[in-house]
């Protein structure tokens, strides 16, 4: 299956328990045989990590996603946009798009 997962952070780049369960989760479904593709935001400044098996594409660069201890309203809308434009012209290439809040 061609598998789309969607989700603003990605692990190691950002810490935190939803980071890693996509991360495990685009890493096992590649290891079963799918086609992953994973859409975040840019958190890193030159190439892209690299998981095994997964295309990983930033749709956006991450910029301030916190202040004073709180999530910004930008980065998030930015990258819901950016999501929209990429499933509005690839959307028919998968048979899957899972999305986690963010």
């Amino acid at each position: 299956m061609r598998i789309c997962l969607v989700y603003d952070h990605l692990f190691p780049q950002t810490v935190g328990g939803a980071e890693r369960w996509m991360r495990d989760l685009a890493v096992r479904l590649a290891a079963s045989g799918h086609d992953v593709t994973y859409l975040t935001m840019r958190h890193w400044e030159r190439e892209a990590p690299e998981l095994p098996g997964v295309r990983i594409l930033g749709l956006t660069r991450a910029g301030d996603v916190y202040a004073e201890g709180r999530r910004t309203l930008m980065p998030p809308l930015r990258f819901g946009l950016a999501v929209a434009r990429h499933l509005g012209a690839h959307g028919a290439r998968y048979d899957v798009v899972h999305l986690a809040s963010f």
